[in-house]
């Protein structure tokens, strides 16, 4: 093992989960009970369409729009709806956690500010909490009341039907519909029946020959009568347009709105919060990036090579599969190959690429990112304020001082492939090992939807002396992971907390790293109250200053005073 990387990968010495047959379930807790008191979730957006589908314009089959690049995929949808749905089995229905219906206060949800994290935060909610759970209007509230200015339907269902019955108030304008009506009808009937008339002598002709005696050649025609009768009563455009600009719908009477649903099927509007662009929490915005990187690729570059290396050939055949030419660069050529045959994967298209050329793929895509971005240092810094926002709400939680239960979280590959390297899920020499092996101790580069659970528990003793202590546990994909090399997925929080603490880079070597200051984690309303606070301090400050300013100039108003009143009466005795 190189040198530089043997002090980096001390963390890695213990296998995650070694010695532990059930990481599915916490183990159960000697005299007590545990209890779940709150909740972290960071996912990954679901699968989105490829950085580099350009490159193949021209080459395929299928359509590839420019707007999709980078954009959540239908598919991607869908994985955060079932990741959602899953929560709610274990959080709602087993651990009894969270409510049955959405409750604003129990949960906060938070997202990078790029639209397919956004969506995908909507798509968890809506299986957190699905259709029919959604906020009815109280029985009470005057129904009229929920139609904007400028809808002009006042009326109720009987008072419609009423109306249509009543004779129509311009003969002219119903004398010219009824005209118009009744001479598409005529025409559009006529060739009907003239088609109708051309099949069925065909179709006789057909059946004389090749049917048998039982069966009829105006089979295939009955129901022909009916349906003619069918498009005689239906209304004409003009019709329907008039019909909906005098009575519009009735949005009351519309199945969709039932139980008194605000919205359609009990749909809910989930508001998501974003620190913007410039995000250190969910999307690890770090100026020095390009600088830190260079460095480490400097040090680090031969160990990529001599794996590239190795298996360019095997990476010039699968470029040639998507009709790609294999580029001088393999960092490079693995780079698009990893992104464009992962997206395209679930849009449908495989290119034939077999599980082994994709194993190879990932493998070297994911020993990339670790040799080249995610050391353990770079790692450290880039989850520090994810981390300290994550352990200061469970700090306000025990206090009593936080009011949610569930924290959501949608970010990126940014954030959790980092994660897995400070709690010992990834490595180089790991990676290395376990392909060359056929093993599986470490994780490779977090899929889509990848996600962590960060569960606070407490502690109840049965003796009612014993005061309640507090546990964390973390879960990566629904499976405990060991904590601080213990073999254990569940360890005191004071202890994890401390650890923590002293792995994450204060304000000053935050700084020093990144370029940046460490900015609050603070969100929504928390934000704008420290801010207030913030300003509230200064101001304080500033107005003690100024009245420590004028106590000081005001005594030495008075020493001024008193010296010159010494002065005249010292010069009145001379004279």
């Amino acid at each position: 093992m190189d040198s530089r990387l043997q002090n980096e990968n001390e963390i890695y010495s213990v296998l995650h989960g070694a010695g532990i047959q059930d990481r599915r379930h916490l183990p159960p807790v000697e005299n007590g009970r545990r209890e779940l008191v709150m909740a972290h979730i960071i996912f990954r957006h679901g699968a989105r369409h490829s950085m580099s589908e350009h490159l193949l314009e021209e080459k395929q089959n299928h359509n590839i729009k420019a707007s999709n690049k980078g954009q959540l995929s239908e598919v991607g949808m869908r994985q955060l709806y079932l990741l959602g749905q899953g929560i709610r089995h274990d959080y709602v229905y087993t651990q009894n956690f969270l409510s049955e219906t959405y409750d604003r206060t129990e949960i906060h949800i938070q997202s990078s500010n790029r639209t397919r994290a956004l969506e995908s935060a909507q798509c968890f909610m809506f299986g957190l909490y699905p259709l029919g759970t959604g906020k009815s209007i109280p029985a009470y509230i005057d129904k009229n009341l929920a139609q904007p200015p400028n809808t002009t339907q006042k009326k109720t269902s009987a008072e419609i039907i009423e109306a249509k019955l009543q004779p129509p108030k311009n003969k002219k304008n119903s004398q010219e519909l009824s005209r118009k009506s009744s001479q598409k009808t005529s025409d559009e009937l006529s060739k009907i029946q003239k088609k109708n008339s051309i099949e069925l002598s065909h179709s006789y002709h057909e059946s004389s020959n090749h049917s048998s005696p039982k069966d009829s050649p105006f089979d295939e025609f009955k129901g022909l009568e009916i349906e003619v009768q069918e498009f005689l009563r239906r209304p004409s455009k003009e019709e329907i347009l008039i019909n909906l600009t005098e009575n519009p719908p009735n949005i009351h009477d519309d199945p969709q709105f039932k139980n008194n649903f605000s919205l359609p099927e009990g749909l809910y509007p989930f508001p998501i919060l974003t620190l913007g662009d410039h995000d250190q929490v969910l999307n690890a915005y770090i100026p020095q990036k390009s600088k830190i990187t260079r460095t480490q690729l400097k040090n680090n570059g031969h160990l990529i090579q001599e794996q590239f290396q190795k298996y360019s050939d095997k990476i010039a055949a699968i470029s040639r599969k998507l009709y790609l030419k294999p580029g001088n660069n393999n960092i490079l050529s693995v780079k698009k190959l990893f992104d464009l045959i992962t997206c395209q994967k679930y849009l449908g298209h495989d290119y034939g690429i077999t599980e082994d050329e994709y194993k190879l793929i990932i493998y070297l895509k994911s020993y990339n990112c670790l040799c080249e971005v995610y050391t353990p240092q770079y790692s450290w810094a880039v989850t520090t304020p994810f981390l300290e926002f994550l352990f200061d709400s469970f700090e306000k939680c025990i206090l009593g001082t936080n009011p949610h239960k569930l924290i959501v979280c949608s970010s990126h590959n940014c954030l959790i492939l980092p994660l897995l390297v400070v709690f010992g899920l990834m490595s180089p020499e790991g990676l290395k090992k376990d392909f060359e092996n056929n093993e599986n101790n470490f994780e490779r580069y977090p899929p889509f939807a990848a996600n962590f659970a960060f569960e606070l528990y407490k502690i109840h003793s049965n003796d009612p002396k014993i005061p309640p202590r507090y546990e964390v546990s973390i879960k990566y994909n629904g499976t405990y992971i060991t904590l601080m090399d213990k073999k254990t997925i569940n360890t005191d929080f004071n202890e994890y907390t401390s650890y923590i603490r002293t792995k994450v880079l204060n304000d000053k070597n935050y700084k020093l790293f990144t370029g940046i200051e460490k900015k609050s984690a603070a969100v929504g309303r928390a934000a704008k109250n420290k801010n207030k606070q913030d300003i509230k301090q200064g101001y304080n400050l500033q107005l003690n200053l100024t009245k420590t300013n004028i106590f000081l100039l005001g005594l030495v108003v008075a020493q001024g005073i008193g010296l010159l009143s010494l002065y005249k009466l010292y010069k009145n005795k001379t004279v």
